[in-house]
């Protein structure tokens, strides 16, 4: 049974994966930008000296101006950066995910601490195969947001080639801890599926009072439990994958950063360096010593990048300089994308179980009467 669900899962991330990649290019680089930085005490202009203020407008305005900006500047193939990384994000995820799912229910049910179809069953089982599947493939998840997010027009980083070359740069760059950047915030995300599958279950449950508790349910009512489960969790818990997403993509920001050394301070050794939250760039300076896979800025910038030093540091970076809205940006795009991918993935694992349980069953059925032949 739990091979089936490893299977079943598998295959219902590949689809997803591969039909809502774009709009998953476009919410991951709305959520990475920061919007412009303002007083907080009033809305006059700030202090260059005392308060930061933007350095360029946002570049990315709404789905529709983000669409048209991606494919202006990267094209076709611009919809479609990190779907290799998706693709392996999305297999193990998912296969893990459903697998450790159903062992967690059918654990709980079968030492009597839960009933099978619970809330709390549903609740510790969600969380549970969340927490497993996120530390699992948090490295896939790192190496698919950076490449979302770079450009062929940014030539202040060299790009990745390809998945494997990403990996070997972030090794090389940042150690094992880079493959971990954003793990706190993504565990976080734990709450989003303790939230979306017990009210699919709920739901489901529903929905079989009125079909009957043995009947298989149509494939639209699938799509209608999942679509709405998964609604409410996104509106619910999206903060967390905001700051997930900044602090996954900090490091590259980082190092151009370090570009620009702080006032009175002594020239940075090391790429990580970057100047303290909100003082001037002094004159040029030695340049610091950069990863081998980037190349040097045209010119010194005082940019966002290396600003999140934790969680709790990002919620009240975020919060001064871009208020509770913020904490949102992107949502749309994401509802967009997630509802019809999850409710596509849930759809694609359930039809693709029913089969495998038919064809368990259809085995096992033919088992029985062959022994039961063997003994007359």
């Amino acid at each position: 049974m739990l091979h089936s669900s490893a299977i079943a899962g598998a295959c219902a991330g590949l689809v997803s994966s591969v039909v809502t990649c774009p709009l998953d290019v476009v919410k991951t680089r709305l959520q990475a930008q920061e919007g412009r930085r303002r007083p907080i005490a009033t809305g006059a202009p700030a202090a260059v000296a005392s308060i930061p203020t933007a350095v360029e407008p946002p570049g990315y305005l709404g789905l529709t101006a983000t669409l048209r900006k991606i494919w202006h500047d990267d094209g076709f193939k611009g919809f479609y950066r990190g779907l290799g990384p998706t693709i392996f994000g999305y297999l193990p995820t998912w296969a893990i995910y459903f697998t450790v799912y159903d062992s967690c229910k059918s654990t709980l049910a079968n030492h009597n601490l839960t009933a099978s179809e619970d809330f709390l069953n549903h609740i510790v089982s969600a969380m549970t195969a969340g927490a497993a599947s996120t530390v699992c493939t948090s490295p896939l998840w790192v190496v698919k947001t950076r490449f979302m997010l770079q450009s062929v027009k940014d030539t202040s980083v060299k790009p990745y080639r390809h998945t494997g070359d990403a990996f070997i740069q972030i090794y090389k760059s940042e150690g094992l801890r880079g493959f971990y950047k954003g793990l706190l915030p993504s565990l976080f995300g734990v709450s989003h599926v303790a939230v979306q599958f017990p009210l699919y279950e709920s739901f489901k449950s529903l929905a079989r009072r009125t079909q009957g508790e043995d009947a298989e349910l149509e494939a639209s009512t699938i799509l209608l439990c999942s679509s709405t489960a998964k609604m409410i969790a996104s509106v619910t818990t999206y903060p967390h994958e905001v700051l997930r997403t900044r602090l996954q993509m900090q490091p590259r920001n980082k190092s151009i950063a370090a570009s620009a050394p702080p006032l009175s301070a002594a020239p940075p050794t090391a790429p990580t360096a970057s100047p303290p939250h909100g003082t001037i760039p002094s004159a040029p300076a030695p340049a610091p010593v950069r990863a081998s896979h980037e190349r040097a800025p045209a010119a010194p910038s005082a940019g966002p990048g290396g600003r999140y030093t934790g969680v709790i540091q990002a919620c009240q970076t975020i919060a001064r300089e871009e208020g509770l809205r913020g904490f949102y940006k992107g949502m749309t795009v994401n509802l967009v994308r997630t509802v019809p991918s999850s409710a596509l993935t849930i759809l694609t694992y359930e039809l693709i179980m029913q089969h495998l349980t038919q064809q368990q069953q259809q085995q096992q059925q033919q088992q029985q009467q062959q022994e039961a032949g063997d003994d007359a």
